[in-house]
């Protein structure tokens, strides 16, 4: 069983090699967090990603460190991790709606900022004829700073590549 998982994680990092398809990205992000995003390989599987995007009246820049693998043998499909953070500005006067017995329970001040810890994983389709990605992604986060909730939010993306 031993040398079956050694084997196993030899043949994980042997997918890694040839997964980089492009240079460098930039697009729009569409999800619960929408915005812009730039996504620049570092090495041949290796990205680094950053996300300017809009939440609770604020902006939020988010930044990533991801690993790109194959995904199998569909060609320019790939898979995708990585951990990050983000900061948050946000202004005028937000509410989370939280009701026990009929009153709201937190109200957060007119401005505020927010930083927490991101993860992120997702699936990458880069069209070999035109040079576009499209993207699917997971990224749950954890709030340090703001006393909000941990959430996770999910999104389509769209970039234009420069190969």
């Amino acid at each position: 069983m031993k040398k079956l998982f050694i084997l196993f994680v030899f043949a994980c990092f042997a997918l890694q090699i040839n997964a980089q398809p492009y240079k460098t990205g930039l697009g729009l992000r569409g999800g619960w967090a929408s915005g812009i995003t730039v996504k620049h390989f570092t090495n041949s599987n290796t990205a680094l990603e950053g996300i300017l995007s809009t939440r609770f009246r604020g902006l939020l820049f988010t930044g990533l460190y991801e690993k790109q693998l194959d995904f199998g043998e569909v060609k320019g499909l790939d898979w995708f991790y990585g951990v990050g953070g983000h900061v948050g500005f946000y202004q005028n006067r937000y509410y989370v709606y939280k009701y026990k017995r009929g009153l709201l329970v937190n109200e957060y001040p007119n401005n505020f900022v927010n930083i927490g810890i991101d993860g992120i994983i997702g699936l990458e389709y880069t069209f070999e004829e035109i040079p576009v990605s499209l993207s699917a992604d997971v990224k749950p986060f954890f709030d340090i700073v703001y006393p909000g909730p941990s959430w996770w939010a999910g999104a389509l993306s769209i970039r234009f590549l420069i190969r």
